[in-house]
């Protein structure tokens, strides 16, 4: 994600005396509190711009200026910018660091004359201070920005950008592990089997390592026994049932990423839970819950979003929003079909045990983006909802600019909260009805082709499901 901030003539005469008469290797900027959401991301790369006539006021004069244009705005410097502070009711103060100073500043408009950029274009040319690229565009620009640099300003540019890409992978890899432990929790709370909740805290996070939060889990040696039972144990197969082995047989033949565990109450209650992703972890684009009860032969399906800040308030639920892309169009397709797929195998049995609430089997569960990777057991907070409303939510929902959004405000007032949600699935109220091994398989086959990391979840048969 990149944004786009503009410099005015103070600021310009002071960043050029601090980077190029100073050579300091790091600044300070100030932003008011309305602005600082569209930068304040995780690993947020900056491009800073400012009016050409206004560098000839500075230091640049003696360096050797680009040919461009006589007037408009000129890229000065990229850099990274980090959380801010409060400095007044309305100023956040952010620290730019690493930061690289171009000696030869680029003309903006070369690196925005494609016709995808006329709306931030216009947005910069009508005085905004900060703009923010979508993120399906921000790798194009950074490329054009790169090309454009002389040698001097690529090699110190280019640093920059790999720094921000580098934190951007960790964040990116806390963000699913935050996903897969929240669905493991989500999972034992919802069987019960919560006596090695605490075991679960210190997970190392590690962006180049490609295994999922299971096998963290295992390494951190985190299992624990007390009174000679075994809190958590890895997979062995006489313990495990036949549905999870099932599954767990063809995970291990599909990748190589993949870990799984019984969790057990003192009581002697026991839950299996396999995490698997199938390019390892930094690739997983997302995290999926498929927890099962075979009393009920029940199950369901969560798929983790992850929403972001708008302007303004960043406690205002409605500021918090999810925006589809093509991959959620063609996640939402998969999530219909999982629905379809089971409404025509549905056995139509009468029994007490086969009502549901309704026909809702796949759901989705809308997170902050700053939620992160909590030391605690804790889980996220956020709404879930199904893919039914979601489909009627974009059809009737638009964003500022007209695009499709998901509006935090509307989950908050219309979705299932933690506690709901567990209590739905633990009585087995919403979900499938008559599900079997190979159905479970195909759902957990769909969410490894997709990319997607996946924990699969379930009670011992003769547990609390």
């Amino acid at each position: 994600m990149v944004s786009i901030i503009r410099l005015d003539d103070a600021e310009t005469r002071k960043w050029a005396w601090s980077l190029i008469d100073e050579g300091r290797r790091k600044i300070a900027i100030e932003l008011l509190g309305a602005d600082r959401a569209l930068v304040e991301l995780p690993a947020a790369l900056t491009v800073f711009v400012a009016e050409l006539a206004s560098l000839y006021q500075t230091s640049f004069a003696s360096w050797s200026l680009r040919t461009v244009e006589p007037s408009g705005l000129v890229v000065i410097a990229v850099g990274q910018t980090k959380s801010g502070r409060r400095v007044s009711q309305v100023d956040w103060r952010h620290t730019v660091s690493p930061v690289a100073v171009l000696r030869n500043p680029i003309w903006l408009d070369e690196l925005l004359a494609d016709s995808k950029y006329v709306s931030l274009r216009q947005e910069l040319v009508s005085g905004e201070r900060i703009v923010r690229l979508r993120s399906w565009d921000s790798a194009g620009f950074v490329s054009a920005l790169l090309a454009a640099c002389d040698e001097t300003d690529r090699v110190s540019a280019k640093a920059v950008v790999q720094a921000a890409v580098q934190e951007s992978d960790s964040s990116h890899v806390s963000n699913i592990l935050a996903q897969e432990r929240d669905a493991t929790i989500s999972a034992m709370k919802i069987s019960g089997v919560v006596d090695s909740l605490a075991n679960l805290q210190n997970v190392p996070v590690d962006s180049g390592d490609p295994t999922p939060f299971l096998g963290r889990v295992e390494s951190a040696g985190s299992g624990g026994r007390e009174r000679g039972v075994p809190l958590i144990r890895q997979h062995e197969d006489s313990i495990i049932g036949l549905d999870a082995r099932n599954v767990l047989d063809w995970v291990g033949r599909e990748t190589e990423h993949a870990a799984a565990m019984v969790f057990s109450n003192r009581d002697g209650r026991q839950l299996t839970v396999i995490n698997a992703n199938r390019l390892g972890i930094e690739q997983a684009v997302g995290a999926d819950l498929v927890y099962y009860s075979p009393s009920y032969r029940a199950y369901v399906l969560v798929q983790y979003k992850m929403m972001s800040a708008g302007q303004g308030s960043r406690i205002d639920p409605s500021n918090w929003r999810f925006r589809p892309d093509k991959q959620f169009r063609d996640q939402l397709v998969r999530m219909r079909n999982v629905e379809s797929s089971q409404r025509q195998g549905d056995d139509c049995e009468s029994a007490h045990d086969s009502y549901r609430l309704g026909q809702s089997l796949t759901y989705f569960k809308f997170c902050r983006h700053d939620t992160g990777l909590d030391a605690k057991t804790q889980l996220m907070k956020g709404s879930y909802v199904s893919t039914e409303f979601v489909d009627v939510l974009l059809a009737s929902t638009q964003g500022p600019r007209g695009g499709q959004v998901v509006d935090g405000g509307i989950l908050r007032d219309r979705g299932l909260d933690n506690a709901a949600f567990i209590s739905l699935v633990r009585t087995s109220l919403i979900g499938s009805s008559g599900a079997t091994s190979d159905e479970l398989q195909r759902v957990v086959a769909a969410s490894l082709a997709g990319d997607r990391s996946v924990v699969f979840a379930m009670p011992h048969q003769d547990s609390t499901s």
